[in-house]
């Protein structure tokens, strides 16, 4: 490492040829920080800020284009700002960063004022760097003619001034406008090989610019390369154990723990940290120090199912296998091919299984403005509450009902619970009419004839909602239903309660996949009664039903909604007419 003391002048000058062509041995060198404990003192890399320079130098020959989604306060920011200065250093570059607070402005704007400010004269001197300027956040380099701009995100005038090469967004998780400002400030950037977008943010809820970017990156529906950090990854967040302290290892931390990914002076500085900090909130501790993808995502809002069960069915999920395609009708009898990728069967139908289907029908109809409210279907085990099957599809709702006969038809002639309301009364009346026999049917008091009826589907209002929801809720807890579908479980991390006591999908996010979770864990239930006590009959009885006609008699557990639908003329749907 050069000092201001060394005036050798063929080591300076072979130091500044490495300190332009090589950004490490700047950074070690000549760009200077105040660390955590508030000394003065060159950027030395730590592992998070390594893998980011090891991301952006496999993208030679690429624009460079990250985005990471980390824990706070690992040296991100730290990172990025020295990355933008050394390019202003060493090339013409207009660039900006932007933060999204007036305090995260002030933030970045000290990193790189606080470095330009101490470069070594060594190599101020040898590069030539005559005139610098700071004209309010905006820095300006006179002898490459760059100038970088720092700002708010919600502030005025973004993108404006010429075109930039280089952007920093810093936590756009947190942006309140992040499309409106982006859409302004992309018009002004331009696309070249050595353009530089570098995107980090903790994360804030499954929704939004940032998430749907970060997520796009993941699957390769965009050319950003993600980098997730979890906290442990942090070296310095480790705390020496005090003798007769208890460390806890918690469950979805154990196989980490015993791989010897983490410490038990890491596992005893995350337990100091909950207590001393969060107040002993572990889901707050985990929206700014993530272990996990699915726990980076926690949102602020009163999440409906716990974020913790969620996020550990999410781990337990992510390998599990599963066939993709969908069911087709052929000459005998409906069948499983391996083409398209909506439906995904996790089980396939045994001989005697009985199974539910919940489904919720959409329009089918998508904007360019508005992003596709799907429809979406789950296959349960009506013994095990197992999710063996589900498709998320955009289809109007006849070709939705399509599909369900098949599917339904595929289980063994599984009971249908949809919506009796919506787009729903399309497929309920589409499938009575094509004779599929196994509709559920919920009870409704008739307020006129002063009876009870029973109706095809479920009707879900202000009444019947917080029963369908809390019922689902209580299923999922206590395990009595298990999900499968990460889809699913996602969907299920974005259903929230706002402050107006409303519980939907956040904003921007939809909700099907959870509807449809819970209405087929309403047509489960109403196997539980038969289930309880005929576990294990398998035999078929004979006997006479009717007016002597003889049927093969179900298990005891056959659900009553078919038993009864041996006689359609009594059974008639005060809307719909008879049910065939």
């Amino acid at each position: 490492m050069l000092d201001n003391t060394q005036t050798d002048l063929q080591t300076v000058v072979a130091a500044t040829k490495k300190a332009v062509s090589d950004f490490k041995f700047f950074c070690a060198n000549c760009f200077q920080i105040i660390d955590v404990e508030g000394q003065i003192c060159f950027l030395e890399f730590n592992n998070e800020q390594q893998e980011i320079w090891k991301a952006i130098q496999e993208r030679r020959g690429r624009p460079v284009r990250i985005i990471v989604l980390k824990s706070r306060q690992i040296g991100v920011s730290t990172f990025c700002s020295a990355y933008v200065l050394w390019l202003m250093l060493t090339r013409t570059v207009k660039g900006i960063q932007l933060a999204h607070t007036d305090d995260g402005e002030a933030e970045v704007y000290g990193i790189i004022k606080f470095a330009v400010e101490n470069l070594p004269k060594w190599f101020t001197n040898a590069l030539n760097i005559g005139m610098l300027e700071f004209s309010g956040n905006t820095l300006s380099f006179s002898h490459t003619f760059s100038r970088l701009s720092i700002q708010t995100a919600g502030g005025k005038g973004i993108g404006q001034g010429g075109t930039k090469q280089v952007l920093h967004l810093t936590e756009v998780a947190f942006w309140s406008r992040p499309d409106d400002v982006l859409s302004s400030l992309f018009a002004s950037f331009h696309e070249t090989v050595s353009s530089v977008v570098l995107q980090e943010s903790t994360g804030n809820g499954i929704s939004g610019y940032f998430h749907d970017t970060y997520e796009g990156a993941k699957n390769g529906k965009n050319s950003y390369t993600p980098l997730f950090f979890p906290w442990y990854r942090h070296k310095a967040y480790s705390l020496p154990v005090p003798f007769g302290v208890e460390v806890v290892v918690p469950d979805e931390l154990r196989p980490l723990y015993l791989r010897g990914k983490i410490t038990r002076e890491q596992l005893y500085w995350r337990q100091h940290t909950i207590a001393d900090k969060y107040n002993g909130s572990e889901e707050k501790f985990k929206k700014s120090f993530p272990a996990t993808e699915q726990e980076a995502w926690i949102q602020d809002s009163a999440n409906f199912f716990s974020t913790t069960r969620v996020t550990e069915r999410l781990s337990q999920v992510q390998h599990l296998q599963y066939d993709q395609g969908d069911i087709l009708q052929t000459t005998m009898a409906p069948e499983f091919t391996p083409v398209g990728d909506s439906l995904r069967v996790f089980k396939f139908p045994v001989k005697d299984g009985i199974y539910v289907i919940g489904a919720d029908t959409s329009s089918g109809v998508a904007t360019s403005i508005v992003s596709p409210d799907n429809s979406s279907a789950d296959v349960l085990d009506a013994q095990t509450g197992e999710q063996v099957a589900h498709i998320v599809v955009l289809c109007e709702p006849i070709e939705f009902a399509k599909k369900l006969l098949l599917i339904g038809q595929f289980y063994n002639y599984a009971l249908i619970n949809t919506e009796s309301n919506g787009h729903g009364i399309t497929v309920l009346n589409w499938l009575r009419d094509m004779g599929y026999q196994f509709l559920y049917h919920s009870r409704a008091y008739n307020h006129i004839n002063k009876t009870w009826e029973n109706r095809l589907g479920f009707y879900t209002g202000p009444k019947t909602r917080p029963y369908l929801l809390d019922k689902g809720r209580s299923a999922f807890m206590t395990g009595a239903i298990t999900v499968n579908d990460q889809r699913t479980l996602v969907e299920m991390l974005a259903f929230v309660q706002n402050a107006k006591g409303k519980i939907a999908a956040i904003q921007g996010e939809h909700d099907d996949q959870v509807i449809s979770l819970l209405l087929a864990n309403i047509a489960r239930e109403e196997y539980q009664p038969m289930l309880m006590t005929t576990v294990g009959q398998s035999e078929m009885k004979r006997r006479v039903l009717g007016q002597g006609s003889a049927v093969e008699e179900q298990p005891a557990f056959f659900h009553d909604a078919r038993r009864r639908h041996l006689y359609p003329e009594k059974w008639q749907h005060p809307d719909l007419g008879l049910f065939y």
